[in-house]
């Protein structure tokens, strides 16, 4: 596969992808074009790479994560299904980023449908400060 794009994706499965949408995936952390591409499909047309976009959120220093969040809040309640895969997971960086960079910019009611995977993250303690922007948003609703 072109740029090992399988190996970039653990634990998912990029061949099941349509073409289109492999071609698309971001195959390193500069790699703005392909999100941009990706991007520019739209929703629900890209709705299957939208895991794969997600894991450029472990960590904000790449430059690909600022338009992944962007794109991601403006997604509204179709992104809900792959917060809640990255809330529900033990990755507490990844958390913290998908908490500061995309359910910050949430409406108040998809926050508050995400209140029951944010919860555990408040207490969660870590270094990361998972639990001070938790926090912050169970109290914003």
């Amino acid at each position: 596969m072109p740029g090992d794009v399988d190996q970039l994706y653990p634990g998912l499965d990029p061949t099941s992808l349509p073409r289109e949408l492999i071609e698309r995936l971001p195959r390193h952390k500069d790699d703005i074009e392909r999100v941009e591409s990706l991007v520019e499909i739209g929703y629900p047309d890209n709705a299957a790479a939208l895991p794969y976009l997600a894991q450029w959120l472990q960590d904000a220093n790449w430059p690909v994560a600022r338009p992944v969040a962007s794109y991601f809040a403006r997604l509204g309640w179709a992104l809900l299904p792959v917060v809640r895969t990255v809330l529900r997971g033990d990755d507490e960086a990844w958390a913290y980023w998908m908490l500061v960079l995309v359910v910050d910019e949430l409406d108040d009611d998809l926050v508050r449908e995400l209140e029951a995977d944010i919860a555990p993250w408040a207490t969660a303690g870590g270094g990361e400060g998972v639990d001070e922007v938790a926090e912050a948003l169970l109290a914003r609703i």
